[in-house]
């Protein structure tokens, strides 16, 4: 939703205005690497400042299921560990400026703090159940945090499960996924999805699926769409846009007519 990948004219709410023709305005309140929870804590304070949204589109998922990295835990960044090595050490109040620790240990510190998290993010596989259902629900929790917020401030809710490159049949022979960061990320996204999905059948969360869109086939076509694992070039934003703006038309403008 925030647009890596395509420039300002072709993020998804930008085509959704485009293909709305004036019925809806939009505005982009996303940001890289925020997940569900972050996104509510980010439009509350928009709320506070004064914003009155009719309707709230939360699109999420990928960054939810990357909160399964090693080091990590529901709710967390999944930068959060790189931040946490950068910071470390900052807290000390009497270190000299020009000091040799300053210029040298500790970017060098810094740096091997980066490696071996980059490595344990790779070579980890903690995937237990327990923790796996612990995201998931953390995921759904803050969809669910951010449905009662919009509704309370009179508007409607909707939840966009994202595709990613794990689901689906999209066209991805232009991508290699067989070594690295995005081989095991299409791990994140294969062990989390389908707790998210099953979740949403339970009784707790049934009133919300009522309330959101699963897309994870919506690339299911010989066109170059995915740039690595969940990033998408313009075509593939148009085709989101257009589903969310079929969806409001479909469903929740029927409701106002009701």
């Amino acid at each position: 939703m925030w647009g890596t990948g395509a420039d300002d004219a072709n993020t998804i709410p930008a085509l959704f205005v485009k293909i709305a023709k004036g019925r809806y305005r939009a505005m982009n309140l996303a940001e890289a690497g925020y997940n569900a929870f972050q996104g509510y804590l980010f439009l509350k304070l928009q709320i506070i400042n004064g914003l009155i949204p009719d309707i709230v589109v939360s699109y999420d998922g990928v960054n939810d299921a990357l909160c399964l990295k090693p080091g990590l835990r529901p709710f967390s960044h999944h930068r959060e560990d790189q931040i946490r090595a950068a910071m470390k050490g900052k807290d000390r109040k009497h270190e000299e400026a020009l000091s040799f620790s300053h210029f040298f240990l500790n970017p060098l510190k810094s740096y091997i703090s980066l490696f071996k998290n980059a490595k344990n993010n790779i070579n980890g596989n903690d995937f237990s159940q327990e923790r796996i259902e612990q995201t998931a629900k953390a995921f759904l929790e803050g969809w669910l945090s951010t449905k009662d917020l919009a509704e309370k401030n009179g508007a409607y809710f909707i939840g966009v499960l994202q595709p990613n490159a794990a689901f689906g049949k999209p066209y991805l022979k232009h991508l290699k996924f067989n070594r690295g960061l995005l081989k095991h990320r299409r791990k994140y996204y294969k062990v989390f999805y389908p707790v998210v999905l099953k979740l949403l059948k339970t009784p707790k969360y049934k009133e919300l699926s009522n309330n959101v869109i699963i897309l994870t086939d919506a690339f299911d076509r010989e066109e170059y769409i995915y740039i690595d694992d969940c990033h998408v070039s313009p075509n593939g934003n148009k085709i989101i846009a257009a589903k969310i703006y079929n969806y409001i038309t479909n469903s929740i403008d029927n409701k106002k007519k009701n």
